[in-house]
């Protein structure tokens, strides 16, 4: 399958994760030359309806929501990223995050569109797919999470004590319970 793909694509798309057994339906749908169909990811990714569609009137926002476009393609790189909800990868966190925030359909669309950009990217452009290129981008994001709790932290005046059995908490006389390996919140000053 994946000597076959990179015969028909250039590069193995199989390495996207999502995309192992999909490559052959993808080829079917899609054909060979990306680039002179659509000459962008932007307008590939609003062909295959997996973009929001935004109806305004007068400057105004009056329907907000997935396009109702019945999409073969559009519908594997769905299936791709519903596939992704056990995995470890980079684009499984995706999916957990947008799944969180956003809900599951429109997660799975969210996720879906990110492989049909890199999917895109890599036919057009002949590269090969790197997972090394999101380890930055996580650590930047866990970096400004940390600083945000922190920040969030600080300005509501609220002490974090984690503690084990045998330690007390460090927080003044505020009559909590001692528990094992536990988390607790309290208010200095009160």
């Amino acid at each position: 399958m994946r000597q076959e793909a990179y015969r028909l694509f250039g590069v193995d798309v199989t390495r996207i994760p999502g995309l192992d057994g999909m490559a052959l339906s993808l080829f079917s749908e899609l054909g060979r030359d990306l680039a002179a169909t659509f000459p962008n990811s932007g307008e590939f990714s609003s062909w295959l309806a997996l973009c929001s569609g935004n109806d305004r009137t007068g400057g105004r926002v009056i329907w907000k929501g997935v396009r109702k476009i019945k999409n073969r393609a559009g519908q594997i790189f769905r299936q791709a990223a519903s596939a992704l909800h056990r995995s470890r990868s980079p684009l499984g966190d995706l999916l957990h995050r947008m799944k969180a925030k956003l809900g599951p359909e429109a997660g799975i669309t969210a996720t879906a569109h990110k492989i049909a950009i890199i999917f895109y990217t890599l036919v057009t452009k002949q590269i090969e797919y790197d997972d090394s290129a999101w380890a930055e981008t996580d650590r930047q994001r866990h970096n400004d999470s940390n600083k945000s709790s922190n920040a969030k932290l600080a300005a509501s005046d609220t002490n974090l004590c984690l503690f084990h059995r045998q330690h007390e908490c460090s927080l003044e006389d505020n009559g909590l319970p001692t528990m094992e390996l536990c988390g607790v919140l309290g208010r200095t000053g009160v």
